[in-house]
């Protein structure tokens, strides 16, 4: 089934009627965050911007749906993701994709995505969430690399589909 909505004259699907403009946003001081950033775009709508937080334009507030990415250290998110975090409003739906220095699997990375979410402003709905090891990436094998992306895109397809349910 098909709609018609009259922005710039686009015929849409409802699926692609719900969010009109999703953002991917990232912190990145290693590059490894960016090479997920640019992968979570790959799986959204086509015009889907990906931008670092120094470009994150003055209406984030606007997007429907914004998936936030940054390398989380002791726990926490950098000052310059957190300022972006600042400027969300309730209702937006998010998805959160961080780098950690520890295990994916232990108390400290589980908790700081925890504390990470908390830092998040109050009535946001948080729809998915991904979390890369930074050593297990650097010592990956082409192909494990491959699968690892293929997790991220996944990650972003599934967390999108979510977002419009």
């Amino acid at each position: 089934m098909r709609i018609i909505i009259d922005v710039n004259h686009y015929v849409l699907s409802r699926k692609e009627a719900i969010f009109l403009n999703p953002i991917v946003v990232y912190s990145s001081p290693t590059g490894l965050t960016q090479q997920i950033a640019e992968t979570v775009v790959k799986a959204l709508p086509d015009q889907t911007l990906c931008l670092s937080v120094e470009q994150v334009p003055q209406n984030i507030g606007e997007y429907d749906c914004v998936f936030l990415g940054f390398c989380m250290s002791h726990g926490v998110a950098d000052d310059a993701s957190q300022q972006v975090f600042k400027k969300l409003r309730p209702g937006q739906h998010v998805g959160v994709f961080i780098t950690v220095k520890e295990d994916l699997y232990s108390d400290d990375a589980s908790k700081g995505l925890h504390d990470v979410i908390e830092l998040l402003p109050p009535g946001l709905h948080v729809d998915g969430t991904y979390i890369t090891s930074i050593e297990k990436y650097m010592v990956m094998t082409a192909e494990e690399h491959q699968e690892h992306m293929r997790f991220v895109s996944d990650f972003a397809t599934n967390t999108y589909k979510r977002m419009q349910a």
